[in-house]
């Protein structure tokens, strides 16, 4: 029927309003016997509470909207209601919150981790659900996560049970309120089922979710029937995605502000979102923390964000490892501090020396690749477009000879023999494709900007401080696993050592 995108929900919406009444309205402006929200929690939650309201005025939800979750029954209690009319005359709506029909094996740590966040948070109805969805998924039982038995149960999660006074306090929960884990059979088919032979007239699904399968049959059958509102947003960091996070949590920090009469300018709005990264949830806090930490006053000050927030932007690694290639030492500790100090997310130390020891890597790549006769083409400050246009090609050659350097030493290791390899291949087979490398300074050869940034850094230093850059690395290496040093101690010792500039 329709796909709407959360911008454009407000349109559809009128649309649904104005045609309310009309016998001849439009198919497209009907309501739709089935919804599927998904994407970004916060704004599910907007656009689920506008579709609500329009469906069923917000004096009646009491008599006419009955939601449903896992921990209440999920699929076959909604089909259930759906099939009953309302107390009250009028449209129903039912809401299946949050179910397990888009989830797959690998969410199930993800569901876990969201389910300790929300305890921490104090939301043990949300604690509850999400444990309940990681139980189903992984085919366990509350026997399988009590006394002895935990470990075993969850082996694939050992990093969230060195304090487990947070799952005894959800199992806890859900015993009191009589919570079960939900049954083992296909809910899906039945809700697809369900949708084929269709609810009363006036009754009316909600489904709202943070994942989705576009592959499933359920979401093509939602698709095909009903309408889907797409309120994911990009959480990548190219600039375009940047712009799409920007825009989001600008509209809603002016939501907020506009109900409080208050202001922020550009200077303090780009504070927050330093302080705050994109996380809405967090974001929309922070903000109306500040509406109430200025009182009276109606401007909201860089001054004010940094006397009221804590930061809990959670950094990139690559924030990291580019403060490194740059040779910024400050903002690489900084960075260092921020990727060890983050609770549940926080990196081990050995994964951040590998990912200071590939940057590393790259840069004295790079500087093979200059010290070449045919490296000329690179010089210190050339324009982005000279190098797409000639260097580009280059290094993409460079990085095939790597790639047949490398295939020629693999087949002498294997006793290769020489005069097979010049054999012509038998008729109709396939030319053997070399094994790519990881040492390939072209990752995608579509997307040149991050190789230039990288060949920009790679003047930041001479070969012999990279060569050192590696001894660095070993040393710190070797202490990690073999003494008790204080493990952050030895990362800034190497990130001081490698950024440091002879004097």
């Amino acid at each position: 029927m329709v796909e709407l995108n959360y911008k454009t929900i407000d349109a559809y919406l009128n649309g649904l309003k104005r045609d309310r009444n009309r016998k001849d309205a439009p198919h497209d402006s009907r309501p739709a016997q089935v919804y599927l929200i998904y994407g970004e929690e916060v704004l599910c939650k907007a656009a689920f509470k506008k579709l609500l309201d329009t469906l069923v005025p917000a004096d009646r939800h009491r008599f006419n909207y009955e939601p449903v979750d896992d921990a209440t029954g999920g699929v076959y209690e909604a089909i259930e209601k759906l099939n009953t009319f309302s107390l009250l005359s009028g449209p129903k709506v039912v809401g299946l919150l949050e179910p397990r029909l888009f989830d797959s094996g690998p969410d199930a740590g993800r569901i876990l981790r969201s389910a300790r966040q929300a305890h921490a948070a104090g939301n043990m109805s949300r604690a509850a659900a999400d444990l309940l969805r990681f139980m189903a998924l992984s085919n366990l039982t509350f026997e399988d996560l009590s006394g002895a038995n935990r470990q075993q149960g969850l082996r694939a999660a050992a990093e969230l049970l060195d304090d487990d006074g947070w799952l005894d306090d959800i199992l806890a929960f859900c015993q009191v309120n009589g919570h079960v884990v939900p049954p083992p059979a296909d809910s899906e088919s039945a809700l697809c089922r369900a949708l084929e032979k269709g609810f009363p007239t006036g009754n009316h699904l909600l489904i709202t979710t943070d994942t989705i399968d576009k592959r499933k049959k359920l979401f093509k059958m939602i698709r095909k029937l009903g309408v889907v509102v797409d309120c994911s947003v990009p959480t990548g960091d190219r600039k375009s995605d940047k712009k799409i996070q920007e825009a989001v949590l600008l509209e809603t920090m002016n939501a907020v502000l506009a109900e409080s009469g208050k202001s922020i300018d550009r200077d303090a709005f780009a504070a927050l979102q330093e302080m705050t990264g994109f996380n809405i949830r967090a974001f929309t806090g922070n903000v109306e923390k500040l509406v109430n930490f200025v009182g009276d006053r109606p401007q909201i000050t860089r001054s004010d964000i940094v006397a009221a927030l804590q930061r809990t932007k959670k950094d990139p690694v690559y924030a990291l490892t580019g403060a490194v290639a740059a040779r910024n030492l400050e903002d690489a500790l900084f960075y260092l501090s921020t990727l060890m100090s983050e609770g549940l997310d926080a990196m081990r130390p050995e994964q951040i020396l590998v990912a200071i020891l590939n940057q590393i890597r790259k840069l004295l790549r790079v500087k093979e690749f200059t010290a070449r006769p045919y490296g000329s083409v690179w010089f210190s400050g050339c324009p982005f477009n000279q190098f797409t246009a000639a260097v580009m090609p280059v290094v993409q050659q460079f990085d095939v000879e790597l790639v047949d350097q490398k295939q020629q030493w693999r087949d002498q290791m294997t006793g290769a023999d020489h005069d097979q390899n010049l054999s012509p291949p038998k008729k109709g087979g396939k030319k053997k494709k070399p094994p790519a490398t990881d040492l390939s300074i072209v990752k995608n050869p579509n997307n040149p900007y991050p190789v230039y940034q990288l060949f920009l850094s790679a003047e930041n230093y001479t070969k012999q401080e990279l060569l050192q850059a590696f001894e660095h690395l070993s040393r710190a290496d070797l202490r990690i696993k073999t003494s008790g040093d204080n493990r952050r101690l030895i990362l800034e010792e190497v990130i001081l050592g490698i950024c440091k500039r002879a004097q």
